[in-house]
């Protein structure tokens, strides 16, 4: 007589709920992935997600800084022209004579 192999048979009645609750305590002990890895990682910036008046906020400040080095830049620059500048127009330096030009005919 031959012998069937059916999953009703005690042995697998029994393994079944063995095997279920084995995988079970593993998931259950084993600690998490995050956990493993122990991966740190900061926050990006949400720089895409903030409101109109964050963003001009941010963009007027650095507007206004640009500003400001344009006009110290300015500052310096009308100093320095009027340092440079005549004193009287009788100071100004003659025009000078033009060359003559190689070949050329008076």
């Amino acid at each position: 007589m031959e012998t069937r192999h059916t999953f009703w048979t005690p042995g697998w009645l029994l393994g079944a709920p063995l095997c279920a609750l084995a995988a079970w305590l593993l998931g259950f002990c084993a600690p998490p992935a995050a956990m493993v890895r122990a991966e740190v990682r900061e926050t990006t910036s949400r720089e895409h997600f903030q409101a109109g008046d964050e963003r001009n906020a941010a963009v007027l400040a650095e507007m206004a800084a640009t500003l400001n080095r344009i006009d110290g830049r300015l500052a310096r620059l009308e100093a320095l022209a009027v340092t440079r500048q005549p004193a009287s127009p009788d100071t100004t330096p003659a025009p000078r004579p033009r060359r003559a030009r190689p070949g050329a005919t008076p």
